[in-house]
């Protein structure tokens, strides 16, 4: 089991600040969510795919969908901001700043 920490509206999709989460992997463990509140399936993915600009840590530190979950004590799940770059942006190098 690990602790999944929800922000902004997919906070209030579920009315809990956290909640646990089974996966060997952070999808399978986001998956295991959406089983358990449906109402997430239609913010977290699109086509069965997790949304692309969705941001995810393992314990602070920014991940894709196939990161294991062995030895993670927390995964956070932040939507984009408006006007902002995700994470992922920031980590590939993609970010274009002009």
């Amino acid at each position: 089991m690990v602790r999944v920490r929800l922000f902004a509206d997919i906070r209030e999709l579920v009315d809990q600040q956290s909640v646990e989460a089974e996966g060997e992997t952070v999808g399978e463990a986001i998956e295991s969510l959406v089983a358990r509140y449906p109402s997430l399936e239609e913010r977290l993915f699109t086509d069965g795919e997790l949304r692309p600009h969705l941001n995810l840590t393992a314990d602070g530190e920014p991940v894709e969908a196939d990161a294991p979950t062995e030895d993670v004590e927390e995964i956070a799940v932040f939507p984009p901001v408006s006007g902002g770059s995700s994470i992922r942006d920031l980590r590939r190098g993609t970010l274009d700043h002009r």
